[in-house]
C-alpha cells in the first residue's frame, strides 16, 4: 500500500516514565499529483468529479419554475425575467444548480430559492454592484480576474496579504462583484454552468491579514447564494498561521465544498500549467501573462458586449458601438470618456493589454464618480 503525504504535521514527544513517546496531533494530506498525459491524451479533470453540465430543460426544472412564477413573489420574478440586468439571474440553468445543491429535493430548493431571490434584491436592488460601493475594495488590488481554463471556467486570483480588516460590508459587495463577474466571464460554450476556479494566494500574510470574517463570508456567500458555481479552490504558499484561521472556519464549510478546496505547495502547483492556459495563468505562478485587475477585465468585457450587441443589430454603425458599451460602464458605476474604436476585444490577458491603452477604447478618468 502506499504511504500517504502530507504537506504539514504537527507531533507531541514526550517522555514518560524514562520511555520516549510521540503522537501525531494533525496532519494535513498533500494532493496527489497527477500523471503526466502521454503525447495525444487529453488531460483529465483536476477534480475528482468530472465538471458537470448543465442539463436541459426537465420535468423537474420545469416544475420548479412553474411553483416559483406561481408563488407570486416579486423579488424571484424580477431574478426570473428575461428583460433583467442581473449578473446572475434565476434561468433554466440556474434551476437546475439550486436543485442539484438541494439534492433535488423541491420544496427545499424553492425555499433556498425565495430566500435568495430576497437578498439579492436588498443587498444589490441594481442587479450587481456598482463599482462605487467597493472603492477601497478595489483599491487595495487584491483580486485579478485571468481569464478561462481548459474547461471554460473563469479563473481569478486573490492575493490574502492584500486583505485589509475593518470594513466588513464592502468586503462582502466586493465578494459578490468578484463572483458574479467571475460567471459572467466563463465561456458557456464549455462550461453550461459558467464556473470558476479560484488561485488563492496566501503568500506574505501576516497577523493583520488573518480575516476571520472575511474568508468566512466567502464560504457563506458561496453557499447560500451561489450553489454549484465553485470549480476549484486552490490555495496556494499556506503559512504556518493560517492553519489556526482555517480550523475555525472549516467546520461551517459543506462537505460538497471542501471537496472542491486543495492546498497546493511546491511541485503540486506545476498542475496549474496543465489545466490553465499559459496566456491565462499569471507569470508568478509559471505561466506568461501579466495580473488582470478585476476592474480592467470587467470593463473589457462591458465594451466587448457593448461592441457585439451593437454589431447584431442592423441598423447599427462603428459610431453606435461606442455609446452603448458607454452606458453600461456607466450602470456599473464608472464615469467614462468615449473615444470610438472598432477592435474586437478577446478576453485573454493578451488581448486585453493593447485594449485596455487609453487611445484604444475608453479613457476613465476619474475611476470612480
Amino acid at each position: 500500500m502506499r504511504e500517504a503525504a502530507f504537506i504539514a504535521s504537527l507531533t507531541i514527544r514526550g517522555t514518560v516514565f524514562g520511555v520516549d513517546l510521540s503522537a501525531p496531533l494533525f496532519r494535513l494530506p498533500a494532493l496527489e499529483t497527477a500523471p503526466a498525459a502521454p503525447s495525444g491524451v487529453s488531460l483529465p479533470n483536476p477534480s475528482r468529479h468530472p465538471s458537470p453540465v448543465a442539463p436541459a430543460a426537465s420535468a423537474e426544472v420545469a416544475e420548479l419554475q412553474r411553483r416559483l412564477l406561481a408563488s407570486g413573489d416579486q423579488d424571484v420574478a424580477a431574478l426570473m425575467s428575461n428583460e433583467s440586468d442581473q449578473l446572475d439571474p434565476l434561468n433554466v440553468a440556474s434551476l437546475a444548480r439550486w436543485l442539484q445543491a438541494k439534492g433535488h429535493d423541491m420544496d427545499v430548493a424553492e425555499e433556498h430559492i425565495h430566500v435568495h431571490a430576497h437578498w439579492r434584491q436588498s443587498f444589490m436592488p441594481a442587479g450587481h454592484i456598482p463599482e462605487d460601493q467597493i472603492v477601497n475594495e478595489l483599491a487595495s488590488n487584491k483580486v485579478y480576474l485571468q481569464g478561462n481554463d481548459i474547461q471554460g471556467r473563469t479563473v481569478f486570483v486573490v492575493l490574502a496579504k492584500q486583505q485589509e480588516m475593518g470594513r466588513a460590508d464592502e468586503t462582502k459587495r466586493f465578494i459578490c462583484y468578484t463572483l458574479d463577474n467571475a460567471i459572467a466571464a466563463a465561456d458557456p460554450a464549455r462550461n453550461e454552468l459558467r464556473q470558476f476556479v479560484c488561485l488563492f494566494d496566501l503568500a506574505g500574510l501576516r497577523m493583520k491579514n488573518l480575516d476571520v470574517g472575511a474568508l468566512q463570508a466567502v464560504f457563506e456567500v458561496l453557499q447560500q447564494h451561489y450553489p454549484e458555481r465553485l470549480g476549484e479552490l486552490w490555495f496556494l504558499n499556506a503559512p504556518f498561521i493560517f492553519w489556526g484561521l482555517w480550523r475555525v472556519v472549516s467546520p461551517f464549510i459543506q462537505q460538497a465544498t471542501k471537496e472542491k478546496i486543495k492546498f497546493l505547495s511546491g511541485k503540486e502547483r506545476d498542475r496549474m500549467r496543465q489545466y490553465i492556459p499559459q496566456d491565462v495563468l499569471p507569470q508568478a505562478y509559471g505561466g506568461a501573462a501579466p495580473m488582470i485587475p478585476i476592474e480592467n477585465a470587467v470593463h473589457a468585457r462591458l465594451v466587448r458586449e457593448g461592441l457585439e450587441r451593437a454589431r447584431s443589430s442592423p441598423d447599427s454603425d462603428a459610431a453606435e458601438d461606442a455609446p452603448d458599451a458607454e452606458g453600461r460602464l456607466t450602470r456599473a458605476g464608472r464615469c467614462t470618456y468615449k473615444i470610438p474604436c472598432s477592435h474586437r476585444l478577446c478576453f485573454t490577458p493578451a488581448a486585453l493589454a493593447p485594449c485596455l491603452h487609453p487611445e484604444r477604447v475608453f479613457t476613465i478618468y476619474p475611476p470612480y464618480e
